[in-house]
């Protein structure tokens, strides 16, 4: 089961730290959770997927082609902390086209367009 925990950082509104398996089922909240921070105001929004075991390979790329698809200018989408497994298949993939990849938190938040 796919559990989400929202940690609150001064330089975003969320940071949602994704638990369990990456599926179809998951996506429609994602979804939910990019259009709620666009409206709110957020400008980064960092998906901790260091607790993520596995990933359904077309779920994930439907959603990030949705996401670059109705890419905003106003809100950045950074993952940070993959697991070493699931590493290479972002690479495989080329997600690292289409969103940001860190390995961790601080490199994600330096890295943010909000402090270019």
């Amino acid at each position: 089961m796919l559990q989400v925990r929202e940690q609150p950082h001064p330089h975003t509104t969320e940071i949602p730290t994704l638990v369990g398996r990456f599926d179809r089922r998951l996506t429609p909240g994602l979804q939910v959770l990019i259009l709620l921070a666009q409206k709110s105001g957020c400008y980064h929004l960092i998906l901790d997927f260091s607790q993520i075991i596995d990933i359904d390979s077309r779920s994930f790329r439907r959603f990030f082609h949705w996401y670059h698809s109705m890419k905003s200018d106003h809100l950045q989408v950074s993952l940070v902390k993959p697991q070493a497994t699931i590493w290479t298949p972002f690479h495989l993939w080329h997600i690292s086209e289409l969103v940001n990849i860190h390995v961790s938190l601080e490199e994600a938040m330096w890295n943010s367009t909000a402090y270019s």
